[in-house]
């Protein structure tokens, strides 16, 4: 990603070169530094989908301590998600009048 540039944490994508074709093994190394990062941006797309709250976080990181709250919500999120997939949610939990949008 252009945005970003090296460092001992940042290894970017090659630029394409101004008026030439992109070799093939920089091509190549774009394409597998751009597979777990779209793997990821799918990921985060999913878990928004299924809690919408993940979109819109409105809390001020101002320390470690508000920090840690923002990741274990995070990782509340995907665990309930991972529970969900593999079972079904009880009936119980449902609210019909919730669910009905006429």
């Amino acid at each position: 990603d252009s945005a970003f540039s090296a460092c001992d944490n940042v290894i970017p994508a090659y630029k394409k070169p101004q008026g030439g074709p992109m070799p093939p093994a920089r091509e190549f190394f774009n394409t597998c530094l751009a597979r777990p990062r779209v793997r990821s941006e799918h990921c985060i797309g999913i878990l928004k989908g299924r809690f919408p709250y993940l979109k819109n976080i409105h809390v001020l990181i101002d320390g470690p301590k508000s920090m840690k709250r923002i990741i274990r919500f995070g990782n509340v999120c995907a665990i309930l998600h991972n529970l969900l997939l593999k079972h079904d949610i009880p009936e119980d939990w449902v609210d019909e009048e919730f669910l009905d949008v006429d």
